[in-house]
């Protein structure tokens, strides 16, 4: 208010996302998510004055889970023993088994465990498949890297990180995660539109690195917000993000995107695994993309939806 600000952006927390929702929604401004908790543009949803644009919980698990979750398949979970996790584990068991897929165990581990071989050990003596890691950050990395040292790959099994991203993998090395399976909405080396945009980033930011999907997505929610504000005429909330879904979403991020009237920002995403480390030709290539999916694949059906603003509107 002090500062006349129009929009927000960067904002991460899905705690601070929940808050910042209903502080937009009171003021009538625009937050422009670069990706975030699913309750964001479902139950939660604020499509007038927010949308989210690369990932939510829900298309994290779905882009992972549907291409390998086939009839037959036997999945075991490692999940973190709190909201996330518990909210990971619940939509990964439900897309499993409606694929004709099953669960044969899961185990949950307190937030920021420093050794999960008694998990690892429950997971590898399992008849499953598939393990599915369904946590995040420091978690993520440190039971990943325990997968490899335990030879979880080598018994067999298949290794899936519910959320896990590029420079998880980076910090993690080759060696370390080689070989699992996970999916992001955006990876710098997929095509040439993104070779193009993140060889700009790299040049701009000067260390040599590679942009994040939360850097893609913060880039790309803010130009399309202010070429609406350009077509609109206008920097009202409503107006701006009636005129974000109107116009075409086209950039060297994003492709096959459009903007739903509950806020959720549906576009391909990519299944992908780590490569091993003699696949690797430089720093930076981390990735073999497997397949891409088409965000009416991965995102939420709108049909599911319960978003309360889509009830008002009929």
């Amino acid at each position: 208010e002090t500062e006349n600000v129009d929009a927000l952006t960067d904002v991460v927390n899905a705690a601070v996302q929940l808050a910042i929702q209903s502080l937009v929604r009171e003021k009538k401004k625009v937050v422009l998510f670069p990706g975030g908790t699913a309750r964001l543009t479902n139950e939660d949803c604020s499509p007038d004055t927010s949308v989210t644009w690369m990932w939510d919980t829900y298309s994290q698990v779905a882009g992972a889970v549907k291409p390998l979750a086939k009839p037959g398949s036997k999945w075991f979970f490692l999940a973190a023993d709190y909201a996330f996790g518990h909210s990971l584990q619940k939509d990964g068991a439900e897309i499993i088994q409606a694929q004709g897929a099953e669960v044969v165990g899961a185990v949950r581990h307190p937030f920021s465990t420093s050794d999960f071989s008694s998990f690892l050990l429950q997971a590898q003596n399992s008849p499953a498949n598939f393990i599915a890691f369904a946590n995040a950050g420091s978690d993520s990395t440190t039971s990943i890297r325990q997968a490899a040292e335990f030879g979880v790959q080598s018994s067999g099994k298949k290794t899936v990180a519910l959320f896990l991203t590029l420079h998880n993998v980076k910090s993690l090395g080759l060696q370390a995660a080689a070989g699992t399976q996970l999916t992001e909405s955006f990876y710098w080396n997929a095509d040439e539109g993104t070779r193009r945009w993140s060889a700009r980033y790299s040049a701009a930011v000067g260390n040599g690195g590679k942009p994040s999907i939360s850097h893609a997505g913060v880039y790309s929610a803010t130009r399309h917000y202010l070429k609406s504000v350009v077509a609109a005429r206008s920097k009202d909330a409503k107006v701006v993000t009636a005129k974000m879904r109107e116009i075409p979403i086209k950039d060297d991020i994003v492709r096959n995107a459009s903007l739903r009237p509950d806020g959720r920002m549906v576009h391909d995403t990519y299944l992908l695994e780590v490569k091993k480390p003699n696949q690797s030709t430089s720093d930076w290539d981390l990735y073999n993309v497997l397949q891409v999916i088409p965000g009416s694949q991965v995102f939420r059906p709108i049909t599911e939806s319960s978003c309360p603003a889509l009830k008002k509107t009929g």
